[in-house]
């Protein structure tokens, strides 16, 4: 294991992903691991990994980083456009960099999420059996945390010779545009067609905020939708609690 990246710039937030805990949930931990699960694998099998090692998940926006060493990394999910070396690099493809070179993004095209994988796989913090980074609990990955400024990445050694020009066919890579996100009817569904919604930055895998006209009226409980504060609150139970803002959260579970 060794150096791969040192990062001059982090992006809105890059954190060190994998599959996930799916084993953990029984506990209470979410799964977490790579959103977009296909273009995680595709990475890490164009630079000759196991589809399960960890990669670098860019969301919105991706790093500025810099090569420690030689090293094999593929870029996947979606268009930042790439750069080495200030050079538009091309994506779903093996790309091989020399010591000191550059690898940053430009605007957001396509997509919410991108994947830098490395031959030998990004190395981090191993939790419960995965390297995600879960930001709610800070552990696994880079310490329970993002990427900032200053940060050296390592990598595990390749399993083989690094073979650049290795690629996913076009037909194949998924196209990053509209999707309809299906809900489970719930005690305020009838809000929620028909009426534009503006989503927040306030969220992160497991959830975002929205706003709408009125703020939704809960207690705490699932079960007890009205006014009043329920009795878990008045307890003081740790087991409860609302967004502050008392604004709709879309969540992933």
């Amino acid at each position: 294991m060794s150096e791969v990246f040192r990062v001059l710039r982090p992006g809105l937030l890059t954190t060190i992903q994998d599959i996930g805990r799916p084993h953990a949930v029984a506990s209470g931990v979410p799964a977490g691991g790579a959103m977009d699960r296909f273009a995680h694998a595709a990475a890490n099998l164009i630079v000759g990994n196991d589809r399960t090692a960890a990669t670098l998940e860019c969301t919105l926006s991706g790093p500025h980083l810099v090569a420690e060493r030689s090293c094999l990394v593929a870029i996947t999910g979606a268009d930042f456009e790439p750069r080495v070396n200030g050079v538009p690099a091309p994506m779903w493809t093996g790309l091989f960099l020399s010591p000191a070179d550059e690898l940053t993004f430009g605007g957001r095209r396509s997509g919410a999420r991108a994947y830098v994988a490395v031959a030998g796989g990004i190395a981090g913090e191993r939790w419960l059996g995965s390297m995600s980074t879960n930001l709610m609990c800070a552990r696994g990955g880079m310490n329970g945390r993002a990427l900032v400024a200053g940060d050296l990445i390592s990598a595990g050694e390749a399993s083989g010779p690094a073979v650049a020009g290795r690629n996913l066919a076009e037909a194949l890579q998924p196209v990053y545009g509209e999707r309809i996100l299906r809900a489970i009817p719930g005690p305020h569904f009838a809000r929620l067609p028909g009426q534009p919604s503006l989503m927040t930055p306030i969220g992160w895998a497991t959830g975002s905020k929205v706003l709408d006209s009125k703020p939704l009226e809960r207690s705490c409980c699932p079960s007890a939708w009205s006014r009043e504060p329920c009795s878990c609150r008045r307890a003081g139970s740790r087991s409860c609690s609302w967004p502050t803002t008392r604004r709709p959260a879309a969540t992933r579970w």
